[in-house]
């Protein structure tokens, strides 16, 4: 077996101190950072998560970001240990996790979201991800992961106040939204990905026209948002107003030079009166 793998570790250049990780029976490192990051991998895998369009861990997502916006223009990267095969690789990599703990479950500082050692090269893992079914699935872990995180009260608060704090931070809503602007960018440039945006909207447009919410559900929509909009109790100042009507007005406006034709005026109409009449 080829022996090209290697075990990797992200840590914070923030953070400095005299850090020491023991692992399995023997095992330790030494690190004047602390680490929040182990990966395995071949070639230039240790680099693939600092693009951040790429990277799906959005806990690691989160901590790249905020080691940028202290004015680094990275997290350090080290091997820990090289010349390995995979199955030794994944089996240091899950050794490394259980020593230094996962953050979210409040035994160490990894951002990791598992233990390890189930991972795959960069090619059996694409040839996995075609398979609709692993995919599916894959996401649908991620997403009772984070639906189980939410669920704690304690968790919540401190989310909701470190997302509050950082988003005072200037420079950091300006790169969230530069990336969020070009990520969907690149998006929209792909066709399939296009296809498959608008046939989805189509689907959902479909499923609402002429259908009016009975009062229950109304009332069930308005109890569930009541106290969750993000400008509730604020005020936009005459900057943020121009900023929004530039960004909307003459070529930048979707709609622009475009006419509704007589058949849609017609099913408007149509809409806007089961509305009023409801």
């Amino acid at each position: 077996m080829e022996k090209k793998f290697y075990v990797y570790a992200y840590l914070d250049p923030r953070k400095k101190d005299e850090y020491v990780y023991s692992f399995g029976k023997k095992g330790k490192i030494k690190s004047i950072n602390e680490i929040f990051y182990i990966g395995k991998g071949c070639d230039q895998r240790k680099f693939f998560h600092l693009d951040l369009k790429k990277c799906t861990n959005f806990r690691l997502r989160s901590k790249i970001v905020k080691i940028r916006i202290a004015g680094f223009s990275d997290p350090i990267i080290k091997t820990v240990k090289s010349g390995l095969t995979e199955k030794e690789a994944l089996n240091l990599e899950k050794k490394i996790i259980l020593g230094i703990g996962r953050r979210h479950l409040e035994e160490g500082s990894l951002t990791n979201f598992s233990d390890g050692g189930d991972g795959f090269s960069s090619k059996d893992m694409k040839i996995l991800w075609k398979n609709e079914t692993y995919r599916k699935n894959m996401l649908k872990n991620r997403s009772e992961l984070r639906k189980k995180d939410w669920e704690n009260p304690e968790y919540r608060k401190k989310q909701r106040k470190s997302r509050k704090k950082s988003w005072e931070n200037e420079n950091r809503r300006e790169l969230i939204s530069k990336l969020s602007s070009e990520a969907r960018k690149e998006e929209w440039a792909d066709p399939k990905m296009r296809k498959k945006r608008l046939v989805a909207l189509e689907e959902a447009w479909k499923a609402s026209t002429g259908r009016v919410k009975s009062k229950e559900e109304r009332k069930a929509i308005s109890e569930r948002m009541k106290g969750k909009r993000a400008a509730l109790g604020s005020k936009r100042s005459k900057e943020q107003k121009k900023k929004i009507s530039n960004a909307t007005k003459g070529k930048n406006n979707p709609f622009y030079g475009r006419r509704h034709s007589e058949e849609t005026k017609q099913k408007m109409r149509e809409a806007r009166l089961k509305r009023v009449s409801s």
